[in-house]
């Protein structure tokens, strides 16, 4: 099948009919991904796509990062779970850390 010349295909190829979709962004299009049905693409309602020889889904979610809030592409687990960006993983660790801290301090061991 042949597709528009405005329309490319990129990304990973994970049972031969799953495609990532990016046409010419305009204004930082949403990923679309599309899937190979009687020889047409198809758009498929989930965001994310599992791509089991590596492991890891993609997908995207609105986000505010570094002051700027816009469409982030994220990688997820087997399950859709999103992992954290490096500085949502510090700020959990933050919290964690701060929560332990507060259990020592009740149980009247000094965490310094």
């Amino acid at each position: 099948m042949m597709l528009k010349p405005e329309r490319t295909v990129y990304g990973c190829n994970t049972d031969s009919k799953s495609r990532i979709y990016n046409p010419k962004r305009r204004r930082k299009a949403k990923l679309e991904i599309y899937k190979l049905v009687n020889g047409k693409y198809e758009l498929q309602p989930e965001n994310s796509l599992w791509m089991p020889e590596i492991g890891l889904g993609i997908g995207s979610e609105r986000a505010n990062y570094d002051d700027l809030t816009r469409e982030w592409l994220y990688w997820y687990d087997e399950n859709g779970r999103r992992y954290p960006t490096p500085y949502e993983q510090a700020k959990l660790d933050r919290q964690r850390a701060e929560r332990l801290a507060a259990k020592l301090r009740a149980l009247g061991i000094d965490p310094d």
